[in-house]
């Protein structure tokens, strides 16, 4: 495993708790380090910081992730993605809803890794080098955890490219039909609660009268569109 030394000064953040390292922080920009290989990092004067992700064509040269010297294998992930279901259990209850965010990034010590989970079906984003490479290896863990219907990744976000990567949409394993709960508002009860307030939203925006607005309300596509804004707002 290669290793990268601070500059003098450089550690302080990192000591206090931040998972990145910046390119101008580094004594040098090792090109011979593919993008996306684990290191190890050093202070200017040889005091470990940590192993993490590197990409020498990214403004985040260095992303943390950990102080111990573990490396990205499977057992490492299997047991942050465990952390992290452990904490939504405590959140969202198994009655109220089976969608929701499995795994956002550096808060659950995945650096660039985002999971959504919608009950068995999951969706996968990378947004740095070194979880991008990783990616088979992480829907394999899925896949062993949670016997899952479908894993697709979705990795078309701009940001992807601040990353030196491409976009693309990708499979991993073939979708089966499924059904998931989320936390919206019936739909019967929007137009007893909300009437008012979208009548006035939408006729000030739209110009819709009074009457085509009744019939509007009473179509169960639009229907469906309320449910939905609403749970988004």
């Amino acid at each position: 495993m290669h290793s990268l030394y601070l500059k003098p000064k450089e550690h302080r953040r990192l000591f206090k708790g931040h998972l990145w390292s910046f390119s101008n922080e580094l004594q040098s920009l090792p090109k011979d380090i593919a993008a996306g290989e684990t290191v190890k990092l050093y202070t200017h004067d040889n005091k470990f910081v940590g192993t993490g992700f590197y990409n020498p064509h990214s403004l985040i040269a260095f992303r943390l992730l950990s102080r111990t010297g573990e490396v990205p294998e499977s057992a490492f992930f299997r047991e942050k993605i465990l952390k992290a279901l452990d904490l939504r259990a405590k959140i969202y209850s198994e009655t109220d809803t089976n969608a929701f965010r499995l795994v956002h990034g550096e808060s659950d010590g995945l650096p660039g890794l985002v999971i959504d989970r919608f009950n068995t079906a999951f969706s996968l984003q990378a947004f740095s080098a070194g979880m991008d490479r990783h990616l088979p290896l992480v829907c394999d863990v899925l896949a062993d955890l949670f016997q899952p219907s479908s894993i697709v990744v979705r990795n078309e976000s701009s940001l992807r490219e601040l990353e030196g990567l491409p976009l693309y949409k990708k499979s991993y394993m073939a979708p089966r039909q499924m059904q998931f709960r989320s936390s919206m508002i019936p739909v019967c009860v929007i137009p007893s609660i909300f009437l008012k307030v979208i009548k006035r939203v939408f006729s000030s925006t739209r110009g819709i009268t009074a009457a085509s607005f009744a019939k509007w309300q009473t179509r169960p596509k639009h229907l469906m569109f309320l449910q939905v804004t609403v749970d988004l707002l």
